[in-house]
């Protein structure tokens, strides 16, 4: 028996195969004209303006406490610089 989210999840499986997939690729074409470090900033500087503006249009809130932003920005260095900035380095 097919469920109605069924389809919004394949849609959703699809984006996220193409979009993950593509990085490798728009990382490797990067990096032969821009240092990697810059490269990557300055994807991660767009993505996360894009997320600001939908999480506003959405009516979603940042965090209040300066506690809170400080701890939640310093997960989100480490997550991208080890994660994706070491990948955009090894590219090189």
């Amino acid at each position: 028996m097919k469920k109605s989210g069924d389809g919004v999840a394949i849609l959703a499986y699809i984006l996220v195969s193409f979009f993950w997939g593509s990085t490798y690729l728009a990382i490797k074409i990067g990096v032969e004209g821009m240092p990697p470090m810059f490269f990557a900033g300055v994807r991660f500087l767009i993505a996360g303006l894009i997320m600001i503006v939908f999480s506003y249009i959405r009516g979603y809130d940042l965090p209040a406490s300066k506690s809170k932003f400080s701890r939640l920005s310093l997960i989100g260095l480490f997550m991208l610089l080890g994660g994706n900035g070491l990948v955009v380095f090894a590219e090189q």
